[in-house]
């Protein structure tokens, strides 16, 4: 039986000046249906061959995250030819992107203080080629997990932006009530039974978001096999700011994972097997750390939120106005720019635009992080 054709998929279909009925079907399964019907949608959309589609996954986010901006978002991607990847290789991992959302975030000479006008006219046409720029010299970034098959575990990196928290600060997050996150992860073939560790680059916001659900009133773990990994630094510094200030995110996306008993703190001598390892990366906060993967190298590292825009790699020296130390995060990223400057080892970092990840190249007195 067909599942029914919403009023959003007609529109979606429309705009992209597509008639396939069966696209439009396909789509409303993706949005509608159980999680085996939005795999075998998937799996449509992977191969669609409709010429106005680049890469029927931007069509998928659009409609999945119903947002107000996504199909304008999606639309001009398509059309600039940005991949929309979600799945990646390296060594014996295989790594997934699980977007929650991605668009337009603050102005980047807001973003980046360091950031003088004319800097931003010199990088302009590259960044908005890249789709990491708006027309209105706004940032464009993404919120995602990343999750990582390894020959022996499932380990989910940096749990998001989350379902029914209170951000007044960000209105599109506040008291959030949409599915795009769980659907996303059932899309990339997984259940929430299926993560055996939840790992932490750092306690904001944006990333840690996902690690609980309210059930009956109570803040439980999303994952409930999982253990969770914090940093121990990062986990003192955000009790020691909580004890002077409550901070939502730690009260309603840490502490309840602590008292399940679901929590590891763990410190820089923390691996897990042979294949995952601590890289400490401070400035950002300061127990922000990155994780590398791989057996006997670093075949992937993910960098959370050292940088946040690829212009951060062509100018280490730009800190985010979010880094509670500048100076070190600036010191930090040149740091680790220059350990993985012209390995095969992949960067993942938590905020470029899709497709996100990509290996650090020299550029001049900088970097560059080129696509894969």
């Amino acid at each position: 039986m067909r599942p029914r054709l919403s009023i959003f998929s007609a529109s979606l279909v429309l705009a992209l000046n597509v008639s396939d009925l069966d696209f439009v079907m396909t789509m409303t399964a993706a949005r509608y249906g159980p999680p085996e019907q939005a795999l075998a949608a998937m799996d449509i959309l992977a191969n669609i061959r409709i010429p106005a589609v680049r890469d029927a996954h931007w069509l998928f986010y659009a409609f999945s995250s119903r947002q107000p901006h996504s199909l304008h978002f999606a639309r001009k991607r398509q059309r600039q030819g940005i991949p929309m990847s979600l799945k990646f290789a390296a060594g014996d991992l295989t790594i997934h992107r699980i977007v929650e959302d991605e668009g337009l975030f603050l102005p980047a000479l807001d973003m980046l203080p360091g950031l003088t006008p004319e800097l931003l006219a010199e990088n302009r046409a590259w960044m908005k080629a890249a789709g990491a720029l708006d027309d209105s010299d706004t940032l464009i970034l993404a919120f995602q997990s990343y999750i990582v098959k390894t020959p022996h575990h499932t380990i989910l990196i940096d749990s998001c932006i989350g379902n029914d928290k209170p951000r007044p600060g960000r209105p599109s997050w506040n008291m959030k009530t949409d599915d795009n996150y769980l659907r996303g992860l059932a899309a990339a073939g997984f259940s929430v039974g299926d993560i055996d560790y939840v790992m932490c680059t750092h306690l904001h916001v944006d990333h840690v978001g996902w690690n609980t659900r309210l059930e009956n009133g109570r803040w439980v773990p999303t994952f409930p096999n999982a253990r969770y990994v914090f940093d121990k630094g990062e986990f003192d510094y955000w009790t020691e700011t909580n004890a002077k200030a409550e901070v939502p995110p730690f009260v309603d996306s840490v502490l309840p994972v602590v008292e399940a008993k679901r929590a590891d703190l763990v410190g820089n001598d923390f691996v897990i097997g042979d294949h995952v390892r601590i890289l400490p990366t401070p400035g950002h906060t300061p127990g922000h750390v990155a994780f590398s993967f791989g057996r006997g190298k670093d075949d992937a590292v993910f960098a959370g939120d050292l940088m946040h825009s690829p212009i951060q790699t062509h100018y280490p020296e730009l800190s985010a106005k979010f880094d509670v130390d500048q100076a070190q995060a600036a010191k930090t990223r040149r740091g680790f720019l220059e350990r993985y400057c012209d390995t095969d080892t992949l960067c993942c970092p938590a905020h470029f635009p899709s497709p996100t990840v990509g290996k650090i190249k020299r550029k001049g007195n900088g970097f560059v992080c080129e696509t894969v």
